[in-house]
């Protein structure tokens, strides 16, 4: 059993990959929303960095262009693009936005000010190999379990002696 399944499909990686492929609607994420959570101190003017919410979400202003831009101190970073990719209920705070692009409301948390920025609300895809590894891995073993069963009745014939059976059973 487990040279023929579990091994196998942990070591088998060419047939996991070829079992994903051919099951890859079985492994679906759920709609999500791709959005940042840009965090910044007080030095900071918080409206001029909500309005280059345009840029931030085409990628022309990353955290470091960010901070050479907002902060005055050369040596500290004072804004944070954190990125969040979230089913619906994974973040509070992403949900009351309800898929809303663009910024949201500014609000305080851990000594900082702070606001969600919604880029996208995507529809849902399948996951990635490596993201539903466990799941597939675990699905793939039944795969290979079932079709060495399969196998084994192809090979054997199973013979029931019914006068033996019936005299165990009552």
């Amino acid at each position: 059993m487990d040279d023929k399944v579990w091994s196998r499909a942990v070591a088998d990686t060419a047939g996991l990959e070829r079992f994903h492929r051919q099951h890859r609607d079985d492994y679906m994420w759920g709609e999500r929303t791709d959005a940042y959570v840009v965090s910044c101190n007080d030095e900071v003017d918080i409206e001029k960095l909500r309005k280059k919410y345009k840029k931030i979400l085409r990628g022309r202003f990353d955290q470091e262009k960010l901070n050479e831009k907002f902060c005055m101190q050369d040596t500290a970073e004072c804004i944070t693009l954190t990125h969040l990719l979230v089913e619906e209920g994974e973040n509070d705070l992403v949900d009351a936005l309800n898929g809303r692009v663009g910024p949201g409301p500014v609000f305080e948390e851990d000594g900082k000010r702070k606001f969600i920025l919604i880029k996208e609300v995507r529809a849902p895809e399948p996951k990635a190999l490596n993201e539903a590894r466990g799941q597939i891995t675990s699905d793939y073993q039944n795969f290979l379990e079932e079709q060495w069963i399969k196998e084994l009745k192809e090979k054997y014939t199973v013979e029931v002696n019914r006068d033996l059976l019936s005299g165990i059973a009552p």
